[in-house]
């Protein structure tokens, strides 16, 4: 909004040359919105990460972001706070056209996506944004993934997505009733019986050449389809 307005000044004998004085009120720039589960009270997400399982994604389907004074926005940042080893921030897909992603940092747990393109097309880009863990034994606290995006002016507030870590119980393997027969021309034979809940099976290994060292044992073994 631009407003004009023409001032004198009059000292009772005489009056200036009026002046002329534009002034232009500008809106301030709103902050773009993140919700990660629109269905959800508030701006956050909850999501269930078990070990061995597939990735996860940070935000709902229902996901918006919105900007009520730019239609383009140009960056948005995904934090993994409190990673722990094995931890990963990945894409399920490919990307909209116009945003890029740089590589998860495993160091800093960031995961960024730039370029210029619609809130439409962001919501597109965080629906691909997946947490998972590699660990064997992955620490089982919760995951707390911060996130915003960014019109090039202001950044949204942060949106959090929670994810609970679980853990599962390796079965352990169990060998017993070895039998051990050497044969005259030095080989060895060996049946044994190998467990691992729920599947038992009986194995055979031979031709071992030349006798193996005490405590070692190099075989050819049969497992059940």
């Amino acid at each position: 909004v631009t407003a004009h307005t023409r001032d004198t000044v009059n000292d009772d004998t005489s009056e200036s040359l009026p002046v002329s004085i534009e002034v232009t009120v500008k809106p301030m720039p709103e902050a773009p919105q993140v919700d990660l589960d629109g269905s959800a009270p508030g701006t956050g997400h909850a999501g269930v990460f078990v070990e061995d399982g597939p990735a996860v994604p940070v935000a709902d389907a229902d996901l918006s972001i919105t900007d009520a004074d730019s239609a383009t926005l140009v960056a948005a940042r995904i934090t993994l706070t409190n990673h722990k080893p094995g931890d990963e921030l990945l894409l399920s897909g490919p990307l909209p056209a116009g945003i890029a992603a740089s590589a998860y940092d495993p160091a800093t747990g960031v995961l960024t996506l730039t370029g210029p393109a619609s809130p439409a097309a962001y919501e597109a880009a965080l629906a691909l944004v997946s947490f998972r863990n590699t660990s064997d034994t992955p620490d089982t606290s919760d995951r707390l993934v911060e996130i915003t995006v960014s019109d090039g002016d202001q950044d949204s507030p942060v949106a959090t997505a929670t994810i609970e870590v679980v853990g599962v119980v390796d079965p352990s393997v169990a060998v017993s009733d070895v039998t051990v027969v050497e044969g005259n021309d030095g080989t060895v034979g060996a049946v044994f019986t190998v467990t691992r809940p729920p599947i038992a099976c009986r194995c055979r290994c031979t031709k071992l050449k030349p006798k193996p060292a005490p405590g070692t044992l190099d075989a050819n073994t049969r497992w059940p389809r």
